[in-house]
């Protein structure tokens, strides 16, 4: 008996091996064969989808992978019985148990970029009412891109996809689709779909159509008008944008705090002391119409105003945080009490006065400006206009600001709205679609009235010159 079970167990073990490996094989070949199903059933589907409502979007998937995999185990359970006392040997009993599962997965990819599934509708439009070729020929997405300049909207601004699947539309066969209710279905339909009470079929005869508008749709749903590398076609203008930086400030602007030299007969005279608060500039006059003085702090680097001639002033030296710091602001017991900063009089009087500089307590806290920002659209009317200004100004004085107002960028601008992306089959990031073109890297920025910066070409051509029908040029 036991002989007889070390036989069989190796026979079991090589049988199953081979039959795991023939039905892999059996069902890979059958899920292969199917995918041709699938795709004139997704075909028929969105046909039908169309033809029930024609203002509706078509529902169209890829196959983007596969897996076949088949699971086999085994089990062999020996059991003795042994009865009696002494025990003697009664039975002994060999069962056998096993799986077979084997399984079948497909993974799709739905159209989801709006140019293809406007395409594909347009292409189930034109199939369900009749396969027009004149109507064919006024469709322009459908058409080549070669046909650029045919069609009224090719004088508009933007990018205007062509798929070319025109040609292919043109030489299917008439009448290959059908349409109708369920009852009118003939038994020998080759492929059926239906949307609510609605059914298209195809009989043995159309399928030369099917496959023919499978192709059509399959080459819509896999042809790539966003090119990975975030190109744009050379006939097409991507939008130039330019960046608007509004800064308002959130408090009043410190006034400038003006200390005025002056002699007395023999004395030279400076204020005692005068207040400061951080954040002012302050601004030395000599009035002294016999020699030159220069304000100098006792704290070494902490600010100098060099020397200063009879009737001339000083340049605005700024009393902000970061001198209340150099000074020891922030090195005493309490911070926010006033800071004595002395200085004295260089230019030989040897005079000197005091700083006393004030803190607000809540400057560290809160930010003194806000900070917007505006992502816009130059119009192509005016690309023309702003190059020859920023041009212009290179020419003349390229250290200065371009002389374009806030409100001329918003009136030569349109608001940005983004980037879009464009969802393709078995790629799992999104890249954009139409990649804008900045006016300069952001490096380089400008400064233009209203304390706003733009980011602005050191020159050459923005792109080709374009104008919008409701506007006109200045």
């Amino acid at each position: 008996m036991r002989t007889l079970s070390i036989l069989i167990l190796p026979l079991v073990l090589a049988g199953a091996g081979c039959t795991t490996t023939t039905s892999l094989a059996r069902h890979t070949v059958n899920q292969s064969v199917s995918a041709a199903d699938f795709r004139y059933e997704a075909t028929l589907h969105a046909l039908a989808m169309v033809a029930a409502e024609p203002a509706t979007l078509p529902s169209y998937a890829l196959l983007s992978g596969g897996t076949a995999s088949i699971s086999d185990t085994g089990a062999m359970n020996f059991v003795s019985t042994w009865s009696g006392v002494p025990s003697t040997f009664a039975s002994q009993a060999l069962s056998f148990t096993g799986t077979h599962a084997p399984q079948q997965l497909w993974s799709v990819s739905p159209v989801a970029d709006f140019t293809q599934l406007e395409a594909m509708r347009c292409a189930c439009h034109w199939v369900l009412t009749g396969q027009d070729q004149a109507a064919l020929e006024q469709i322009p997405i459908l058409a080549s891109a070669e046909e650029v300049g045919k069609y009224p909207e090719d004088s508009e601004p933007g990018y205007h996809p062509r798929f070319d699947v025109a040609s292919r539309l043109a030489r299917l066969p008439l009448g290959w689709l059908r349409r109708g209710r369920l009852c009118e279905i003939p038994h020998d339909a080759r492929y059926k779909a239906h949307c609510g009470d609605t059914w298209v079929w195809v009989m043995p005869d159309g399928m030369e159509g099917l496959a023919g508008f499978t192709l059509v749709l399959q080459d819509i749903a896999t042809l790539d008008v966003a090119p990975s590398d975030n190109s744009t076609p050379s006939d097409i203008a991507p939008p130039i944008l330019v960046t608007l930086w509004n800064v308002e400030s959130t408090v009043p602007k410190p006034s400038m705090k003006p200390i005025t030299i002056i002699r007395d007969q023999n004395a030279v005279i400076y204020p005692e002391k005068t207040d400061v608060i951080v954040g002012q500039s302050v601004i030395w006059k000599n009035s002294d119409p016999n020699a030159s003085h220069a304000a100098t702090s006792t704290i070494n680097g902490l600010f100098d105003t060099t020397a200063l001639l009879p009737g001339t002033s000083s340049k605005p030296i700024l009393f902000d945080d970061t001198m209340f710091s150099n000074a020891g602001g922030y090195n005493r017991p309490n911070p926010n009490d006033p800071l004595e900063i002395e200085y004295y009089d260089k230019g030989g009087s040897g005079v000197k006065a005091k700083i006393v500089l004030y803190r607000n307590q809540y400057t560290s806290i809160y930010s003194p400006t806000l900070v917007f920002r505006e992502d816009r659209v130059v119009k192509p009317c005016y690309l023309r206009t702003i190059q020859e200004l920023i041009e212009k100004q290179i020419n003349n004085n390229p250290t200065q600001p371009v002389q374009i107002t806030y409100d001329q960028w918003l009136a030569w601008t349109l608001p940005y709205q983004g980037q879009r992306t464009a969802v393709k089959p078995g790629t799992p990031q999104a890249v954009p679609v139409t990649v804008p073109v900045r006016l300069l890297p952001s490096a380089t920025v400008l400064k233009t009235f209203r304390d706003t910066k733009i980011e602005a070409p050191v020159g050459g051509h923005f792109g080709p010159k374009a104008k919008y029908e409701d506007e006109k040029k200045p």
